[in-house]
């Protein structure tokens, strides 16, 4: 299984970059867990500054079968947008949203975008 998790660029507000502590360990436990049988890959948006549109060629060169997205309140809109740029690709991939964003917001986001999951 391919499982990409995603921090999405902020593009309001002050800039600031910070190691992922919840993707990195959400990674190391899904490795620990089920080891070559899943391929996890991390794509810090924030760091790299790419907005959503830059989505597309990730996509299609790693195939993921989930997408997890870790999202403040102020990542509100990428997040969204990703999710729609991630089942434009494929419908089948399962999307997931978690942190604050999903926190707040969780039901809403269920109805109204396109993520299978919040937690």
């Amino acid at each position: 299984m391919r499982i990409l998790l995603i921090k999405p660029y902020q593009t309001i507000g002050t800039w600031l970059a910070a190691p992922q502590l919840g993707l990195l360990y959400l990674t190391s436990s899904l490795r620990q867990r089920f080891g070559t049988d899943v391929d996890v890959r991390i794509l810090d948006m924030k760091v790299n500054k790419q907005e959503p549109d830059k989505l597309w060629p990730v996509l299609e060169e790693f195939r993921p079968d989930v997408v997890g997205v870790s999202a403040m309140n102020c990542e509100g809109a990428s997040t969204r947008l990703i999710a729609q740029i991630v089942k434009s690709f494929d419908e089948k991939i399962v999307t997931a949203l978690g942190g604050p964003f999903a926190h707040k917001r969780g039901e809403e986001l269920l109805r109204d975008t396109q993520f299978d999951w919040t937690f």
